[in-house]
């Protein structure tokens, strides 16, 4: 599959490890990437659960304040580069991807992914596999998680 050359750049950082900057003026660019970080996050802490990545995230339905993007340091990290430093913030992803097709709201606080987020999707699994390491191995979250309220970053079936 070909991607658009933005996203092919910010799968290369975030498997790196590099810090994300991306063009002030490109608005597609900043998308882009709050786009790519979101994903990579939530795909990490369902490999991490031992939950097999496509069917949990195209058959479950997610909460809002149920993501793991704000559980660990790492993760708040990289969410940081990207401008993402609140649950308004992921809502704001979230709606990008309901406006392009890739997710829709089944209620105030509740979403699901739909197929076209596969794109998405394929590009995570790709880039893991070419560091020569599975979505499971190469956790992004190596950090302590904080606490957290019981039940939250589970996705909902």
């Amino acid at each position: 599959m070909n991607y658009p050359p933005h996203l092919n750049e910010i799968f290369e950082k975030l498997r790196n490890g590099y810090h994300i900057s991306p063009e002030d003026e490109d608005r597609n660019s900043t998308r882009l990437a709050k786009i790519a970080v979101f994903s990579f996050i939530l795909i990490d802490h369902i490999a991490n659960r031992g939950l097999p990545v496509e069917p949990t995230i195209f058959a479950d339905s997610f909460t809002l304040r149920g993501l793991p993007h704000f559980s660990l340091d790492s993760y708040r990290a990289r969410l940081e580069q990207v401008g993402i430093l609140e649950h308004g913030d992921l809502r704001d992803v979230i709606n990008h991807l309901k406006n392009v097709g890739w997710a829709k709201w089944i209620g105030d606080d509740e979403f699901q992914f739909l197929r076209p987020f596969h794109r998405m999707l394929d590009k995570c699994l790709e880039l893991a596999k070419q560091a020569g390491e599975s979505v499971d191995e190469a956790p992004l979250g190596s950090q302590e998680a904080t606490q957290q309220p019981e039940g939250e970053g589970e996705p909902r079936a």
